[in-house]
């Protein structure tokens, strides 16, 4: 008499076969790089969403996580994420996508001197209510500028005396 001895796989095997199954799937937006990966004792499945296949990478996650019913979530740094647990499996799915940070282009000489950026500490002069567009291409100016101007701007409030 012979007895079967299926194993039954780990949690882990059942991830890589899940994916395996899913990568190319049409309810799946299309992914840069894709692992398996323990997270609180919980194997799972982690996409990396490719932005360079997709129009709006921000709008196709939210599109994905209204198709699917999984959980979007921005962490306020540029991170992500669409979270959601197969139904065939109970396996967690998360897809992710880091947005890029903008540009922040540093000139090569302070705004108000001849003072070369590269080599001193230098403030960029964005003002309450600025756009993204008005903070990115702000003067920037050297910290002895700053502190020339900061030493100056009581003297011009005050009718040009100091108190």
């Amino acid at each position: 008499m012979t007895t079967s001895t299926a194993v039954r796989p780990t949690s882990q095997e059942q991830a890589a076969q899940f994916l395996g199954r899913v990568l190319g799937s049409s309810w799946l937006p299309p992914v840069r790089h894709c692992e398996i990966a323990e997270t609180d004792g919980t194997w799972g499945i982690h996409l990396e969403l490719d932005p360079d296949a997709t129009r709006d990478p921000v709008r196709t996650m939210r599109q994905f996580a209204s198709d699917t019913g999984a959980d979007l979530t921005d962490n306020g740094h540029g991170l992500l994420t669409a979270d959601l647990l197969t139904m065939e499996s109970d396996l967690p799915v998360r897809v992710w996508h880091h947005k890029p940070s903008p540009q922040w282009p540093t000139p090569e000489r302070c705004a108000t001197c001849p003072t070369q950026l590269a080599d001193t500490r230098h403030v960029r002069l964005v003002f309450d209510g600025a756009t993204d567009d008005e903070a990115r291409t702000a003067p920037v100016i050297c910290v002895a500028c700053r502190d020339r101007m900061y030493a100056a701007w009581p003297a011009t409030a005050n009718g040009g005396t100091t108190r």
